[in-house]
């Protein structure tokens, strides 16, 4: 049932944690992942403490982290995504 759900597709690039010369999150090269998207402004507090307004919520079954990136978007926000019969069945992305 869910993997039907996700009828769309996104471009992932999971950040290596590393940073080049000038300081810059060096990525993975990216790659598509099934999900469902859709435009939604939501003002989260990002892993830094500041307020951000994000304008996508994506949900997929990929593994996502924040601080990756979705559609050239930075993630700031990664919660389960629980069908309704209360079982885990993805993730919930703020990008």
């Amino acid at each position: 049932m869910i993997p039907d759900y996700y009828h769309q597709t996104a471009s992932l690039e999971v950040s290596t944690d590393s940073t080049d010369v000038n300081g810059n999150t060096i990525f993975e090269s990216p790659v598509s992942i099934a999900c469902r998207s859709k435009q939604k402004l939501q003002n989260v507090i990002s892993p830094d403490g500041n307020i951000v307004t994000t304008g996508w919520v994506i949900t997929t079954s990929a593994i996502v982290k924040a601080g990756d990136r979705i559609n050239g978007r930075p993630v700031v926000g990664v919660s389960d995504y629980v069908s309704a019969g209360g079982i885990v069945v993805g993730k919930k992305v703020l990008a």
